[in-house]
């Protein structure tokens, strides 16, 4: 059975089994402005355990459910792992460090995207956390924020954020970035502005655009790039100025020489990315077609080749791996 209890400003936490539950939580009093991020911003202040009681349950919504789904990366081992039952429509799933939580985007089927939610997922006990308004989460290296992107429907501030994951703090990098994600060593942020990425470096609240020192190369940079393993690249599906079709491409995230590398086109895509542990390939969903499934691809400069084992008559998208390499998780739906 699934259950909700509210707490402080807009988390609601689902429970799929009765009794008394441990989260971690900050006094709300120590809640952030809006405001410019600095690496003190992170500080760990300390944190009390609550028990959430047991409440009423929650109804699942009406319409065909999205799937969380696992693999391991040798292309063995799919199986199943769980819906959202008050958000049938999820997407762009990001692992905890930890390997024990996948947030992801929901929404219903009557809403579009702009309603979308972001939902955290407990592998193990099948609690969810609902964070509210919110897309595309990104954890940080403890564990402990998230970092995700507002529409700004109904009056809420839009652009990048980063929150921690009881919902007592927040504060907006910018009101005009988008798609933003966290480097795997915790130390910098990119988001996309217009046809760039930008870069922000959280122990001197330092920020640069990768295409700095010239006009971005890119009309327009999708959502969901995605880091490197070792923070030092971030891939992207781009369009080239002057071009209709798209590229998936990498750049440097360092200051100076963006190092663009093409691993060709991309239009047949769709905006979410994986990248290998190894550093040997990118994993990206590619578009359905009448009669053909959307199945993910692994990518790398040398070609493409579709990624081994998964379901061939789903519609399989947003990926994103465990920290360790050894497990791809993905969406699908029928």
């Amino acid at each position: 059975m699934v259950t909700s209890v509210r707490r402080s400003l807009c988390m609601t936490i689902l429970l799929v089994t009765q009794g008394p539950v441990e989260f971690v939580v900050a006094d709300e009093s120590s809640a952030l402005p809006r405001s410019d991020v600095t690496a003190e911003t992170f500080v760990d202040d300390g944190a009390t355990s609550i028990t959430i009681p047991d409440v009423e349950p929650i109804p699942r919504a009406v319409g065909p459910h999205m799937v969380l789904n696992a693999i391991d990366a040798d292309g063995s081992n799919w199986r199943k792992i769980a819906t959202v039952p008050h958000y049938p429509i999820i997407n762009s799933p990001e692992v905890s460090p930890d390997g024990e939580w996948v947030g992801v985007d929901g929404w219903t089927h009557d809403e579009d995207l702009t309603d979308a939610h972001i939902v955290l997922i407990h592998l193990k006990t099948g609690a969810i956390v609902d964070l509210g308004l919110g897309a595309m989460p990104s954890w940080s290296a403890d564990g402990k924020w998230i970092a995700y992107s507002r529409y700004g429907r109904n009056g809420e501030d839009r652009g990048v954020f980063v929150g921690t994951i009881d919902g007592t703090k927040e504060a907006r990098i910018d009101e005009e970035g988008w798609a933003i994600t966290w480097s795997p060593d915790g130390k910098r942020l990119a988001y996309v502005v217009r046809g760039d990425l930008m870069i922000v470096d959280l122990a001197t609240n330092e920020r640069h655009l990768v295409f700095d020192e010239s006009p971005s190369p890119f009309s327009h940079i999708y959502h969901n790039p995605k880091w490197s393993p070792d923070s030092r690249r971030v891939a992207f599906l781009g369009v080239p100025r002057g071009q209709k079709e798209a590229e998936v491409a990498t750049v440097s995230a360092e200051k100076g020489d963006p190092d663009l590398q093409v691993y060709g086109a991309g239009s047949d895509f769709n905006p979410d990315i994986g990248w290998s542990k190894d550093d040997s390939f990118l994993v990206l969903p590619s578009k359905a077609a009448p009669g053909k499934p959307g199945q993910l691809w692994k990518v790398s400069p040398e070609g493409r080749e579709l990624f081994p084992g998964q379901p061939t008559d789903r519609h399989n998208g947003g990926n994103g791996w465990t920290a360790d390499g050894k497990t791809l998780y993905f969406v699908s739906s029928k």
